[in-house]
């Protein structure tokens, strides 16, 4: 297992800048490879543009993982019977 960490400065535009960055990851990879992408609460994932490019373009390559925000760990730890899902 590997990882690596790319820093990218954003343009003007959030979402130009985004898909430049999920282009460049992947011709970076050979095409077998899933490529996972973990979300801290960052809203430009759920743009148009974005959803377009990972589940319309190149839908199956990557996968994104939206870690839970402040609000959801809240709602777990004061009511254990509220059931915990990860968003995808």
């Amino acid at each position: 297992m590997t990882a690596e960490i790319f820093v990218s400065e954003p343009n003007s535009n959030i979402q130009a800048s985004c898909i430049q960055l999920l282009e460049m990851l992947d011709s970076r990879y050979p095409e077998s490879y899933t490529i996972r992408i973990i979300d801290d609460d960052c809203r430009v994932f759920e743009s148009p543009e974005i959803q377009l490019y990972i589940w319309g373009k190149r839908k199956g390559r990557f996968e994104v993982y939206r870690l839970p925000t402040d609000g959801e760990y809240t709602k777990r730890l004061v009511n254990r019977d509220v059931p915990f899902t990860p968003k995808r």
